[in-house]
């Protein structure tokens, strides 16, 4: 029981009687194995303790012993009073050293004084009073002698006797300040002596100090482990007195609070719990699995996560046309047959007009499923081309850019089908536009084979220099589309595409064409996309939603920045758009186009005569 020191035994059978019986008897059992442990623990650790008594005995013994011998070999009888002997000693003799040496600094000084015949400056001659009495004398006999010696000549007896008696008494304060001097120079000897002596008996009782705290050091070792093997000895030997009596009680710690008795009613299972916790289990399970999947989709799915995560405006959500049985475009099977017949006419009546013979594909060829904007105009990947081509047009102030770029990150993207069906979005938007395709992937050419026209020539004579611009842009089934396909696979691709001539090309080719639509290799494995990226007026990086990698992406998008490329924005190509990414949009645009789809082909129940 949590919390508390009960334990509560249960046992499960499918007879309540022999249920209670087995627990009842399990307690009992358990006091009783309690009882026969204790016991026989208290035995071993009795038998223990003894052995470990004895041992603990020889070390008090040997300790204490080894303290006794080492008090006679040092001669300590008591360390506490020796050391206090020792320490106020030294310190008397610090007191007495400072003491000299102070006296001997004083009289150095004095020392000094003499030794620069400096002798009126000693405090011994200042302080002398015979010789400032001497001095004193001298003055008055020199003023008296000054006096006369003015009024009378030199042989003046007077005058004479007041010279000697000033030279005597010049003498006798000579005489007293070198018995001082003397007297100085004697106390400076004698302090520096002192000094020296005391300074000596200083180190000698520093030596005894120093030496008797090494011998403390070790007594106190000594002391300290025969204090605590005693100290072991006496709890051992109390722990063997209490396992005695505590062996001759036989009393267990547990004790039963209530015995068990049949249950009335059967303990397990319990349905309603056990449907509950695997509801929730089941539930738990499914929201952290739908949490880690989407955690692993390291992809681009929606417009809000392109700008946000590249800074880049989305110019279109195209969806995934080819991968949706049909429904991306609304009914392959039904609509197909008349985009097809419909430009089939086209060619005839363009072939009728200018007198020649109809295009031998306009026949018999099978336009690419890949062409969805020219078989299925009114579909929702029609309408997501269409807001590529006004997202482009609007792009910039001014003139739109007419010589644009379609790259993308990696292979298999979509960028080719992206560019032609948005090629054939220009045309169909505005009479008499002309649009030109340039195949400039020279390492894995696809537009010649959606377009069904032939590879070669193309743009690899061109730069070349083995044929003109108009010998290879070649018309499509699509009128006003013009292709110039890859031509011969060249074995310096980024040399050609980077040249000055594609420059020249380019710009040859903008006279004569409204728009210009390059399909580049993807941005990744080589530079080509790049060297072509400074030479357009605009760059269109198409993403493989829900497929192509973040970093792949972004990378991307770093390398066209590095070169200073105009990228007009992103297309997110091959949506699912039956994902929960895209439920709005789902709902809505195919719910309008496949109600037009219906009322255009009489299969509406509201359509009007």
């Amino acid at each position: 029981v949590q919390r508390t020191r009960l334990v509560k035994v249960a046992f499960l059978t499918p007879d309540p009687a022999l249920s209670a019986r087995v627990a009842n008897a399990h307690v009992e059992s358990y006091i009783h194995k309690g009882l026969e442990l204790r016991t026989q623990a208290n035995e071993e650790a009795q038998r223990f303790l003894e052995e470990k008594l004895v041992e603990l005995k020889e070390r008090v013994e040997k300790s204490e012993a080894a303290l006794n011998r080492y008090r006679r070999d040092k001669g300590i009888i008591s360390l506490d009073d020796k050391e206090n002997i020792v320490v106020a000693r030294l310190t008397d003799l610090n007191a007495r050293l400072t003491d000299a040496e102070a006296e001997r600094i004083g009289l150095e000084a004095q020392m000094r004084s003499v030794s620069q015949t400096d002798y009126d400056s000693l405090p011994a001659v200042v302080n002398n009073t015979l010789i400032q009495a001497l001095k004193e004398q001298l003055t008055t006999l020199q003023g008296q002698y000054a006096q006369l010696s003015t009024q009378f000549k030199p042989a003046y007896p007077r005058l004479a006797q007041l010279k000697a008696q000033v030279v005597d008494t010049e003498q006798r304060v000579q005489k007293e300040i070198q018995r001082v001097v003397e007297g100085v120079k004697t106390s400076y000897l004698d302090a520096e002596a002192k000094e020296k002596e005391l300074r000596a008996k200083m180190e000698e009782q520093k030596a005894i100090t120093l030496s008797l705290k090494d011998d403390s050091v070790q007594y106190a070792i000594l002391d300290r482990e025969a204090d605590t093997n005693r100290q072991l000895y006496d709890s051992v030997l109390q722990r063997m007195k209490e396992m005695g009596v505590a062996a001759d009680v036989r009393a267990s710690n547990v004790s039963v609070i209530d015995e068990a008795e049949p249950p009335l009613k059967p303990s397990s299972p319990k349905k309603g719990l056990s449907l509950l916790l695997s509801s929730f289990v089941g539930l738990v399970g499914g929201v952290g699995l739908a949490f880690f999947f989407e955690y692993l989709d390291n992809t681009l799915k929606t417009p809000e996560e392109v700008e946000r995560y590249l800074r880049l405006p989305n110019l279109a959500v195209v969806p995934d046309f080819l991968g949706t049985n049909g429904r991306g475009y609304g009914y392959y099977a039904r609509s197909y047959g008349y985009g097809h017949r419909a430009r089939h006419q086209a060619l005839e009546k363009k072939a009728e007009i200018l007198g020649q013979e109809p295009v031998p594909e306009a026949r018999s060829s099978t336009p690419s499923k890949e062409l969805v904007v020219s078989a299925h105009p009114l579909s929702v990947v029609s309408e997501a081309y269409r807001t590529l081509r006004t997202a482009i047009l609007l792009s910039r102030a001014g003139e739109p850019p007419r010589t644009i770029l379609f790259t993308s990150g990696t292979h298999s993207e979509g960028k080719t089908a992206s560019t032609i069906n948005t090629a054939i979005v220009f045309v169909f938007a505005q009479m008499g536009v002309k649009v030109l395709v340039i195949d400039a992937d020279l390492r894995r050419p696809r537009c010649h084979k959606v377009l069904g026209i032939a590879s070669e020539p193309g743009l690899t004579e061109l730069l070349t220099g083995q044929r003109e611009p108009q010998e290879v842009a070649r018309p499509t089934a699509i009128e006003n589309l013009f292709l110039i396909s890859c031509g011969s696979s060249p074995p310096n691709p980024a040399e050609l595409v980077g040249s000055r001539k594609m420059q020249e090309t380019l710009a040859f080719l903008q006279a004569h064409f409204d728009y210009v639509l390059i399909d580049s290799p993807p941005v990744m494995p080589v530079s080509d996309a790049i060297l072509l990226s400074t030479m357009v007026d605009g760059v269109v990086l198409v993403v493989g939603g829900q497929e192509t990698p973040k970093h792949v992406v972004r990378e991307a998008r770093a390398r066209l920045g590095y070169a200073r490329a105009k990228i007009l924005g992103v297309m997110l190509n091959r949506v699912n758009m039956q994902s929960g990414d895209y439920s709005y949009y789902y709902r809505h645009y195919y719910g309008y186009y496949n109600h037009s789809e219906a009322e255009g082909t009489g299969l509406s129940n509201n359509a009007e005569d």
